[in-house]
């Protein structure tokens, strides 16, 4: 009944609305909500997912945003320079850059480790996002679900997102060209929405106060005056307008 059992970032590959995210977020939901950087979306469809990769391809009803750039033929060698995009606990975009640590081969998958300048995806957060190369091109998606069997312990432990795993394109391409069991996901009642309005008017406050401090005090005055004057212009004007339409 509108209650929010699992939270994911994700990015949109073409301008039909499909979005590439976690599978995992979807563990028995019965609704989804998908918020760009300006627009709500509650009706959600799942055109497929691979649990093993924690991979899913998301449908919404959306023809005006901005898909990221997939870039199928690029070669990932250790050592290269990558970012990586997520979201925080606040619905915030975090960015880091890192260094591609090692590549490892873990059954069929390849995995990609990455260890980041600084933490991009705290506890409790959002799982995975784009790994970009230095163009900007998605090269990789991000997944903590991701296992290491080398490192297997029996203890769970903390995560540690700066060090991120990733899988490469290459097996995500046959995902994206077939569908399995389409998935219609119920709309989306609950009021999710408010929380994320609300941190976007906080952003909005935020940019607007380092816009002005950037500005400097003199400058904020003189805009200040400036509309203090066209205020009292277009208050003076409309006192006048009324006075002369009365006395005829």
């Amino acid at each position: 009944a509108g209650t929010e059992i699992a939270r994911g970032s994700g990015f949109f590959i073409d301008r039909e609305g499909r979005i590439i995210t976690n599978a995992s977020i979807f563990k028995d939901a019965y609704s989804a909500e998908v918020f760009s950087e300006s627009k709500y979306y509650d009706d959600v469809v799942i055109l497929n997912r691979v649990n093993g990769l924690d991979v899913a391809l998301i449908q919404i009803k959306a023809a005006d945003e901005v898909p990221l750039k997939l870039d199928y033929e690029y070669k990932i060698k250790s050592g290269e320079k990558v970012a990586v995009v997520g979201k925080s606990s606040g619905s915030q975009k975090t960015y880091s850059e890192g260094i591609i640590s090692s590549i490892n081969n873990i059954g069929i998958s390849e995995v990609i480790e990455i260890k980041t300048t600084v933490s991009i995806l705290p506890f409790y957060t959002s799982k995975d996002g784009p790994l970009l190369n230095m163009d900007g091109k998605v090269i990789g998606v991000m997944s903590t679900n991701i296992q290491d069997s080398k490192n297997f312990d029996e203890i769970p432990r903390m995560p540690d997102y700066h060090n991120i795993k990733a899988i490469g394109l290459d097996l995500i391409k046959p995902f994206l060209s077939r569908t399995a069991k389409v998935e219609h996901l119920q709309i989306a009642k609950s009021k999710i929405w408010t929380r994320w309005f609300v941190s976007w008017l906080k952003t909005a406050a935020e940019n607007v106060f380092i816009t002005l401090y950037n500005m400097g005090l003199s400058t904020i005055l003189i805009i200040v005056f400036l509309i203090i004057l066209i205020v009292y212009i277009i208050h003076f004007s409309y006192l006048t307008l009324k006075k002369r339409t009365f006395n005829k």
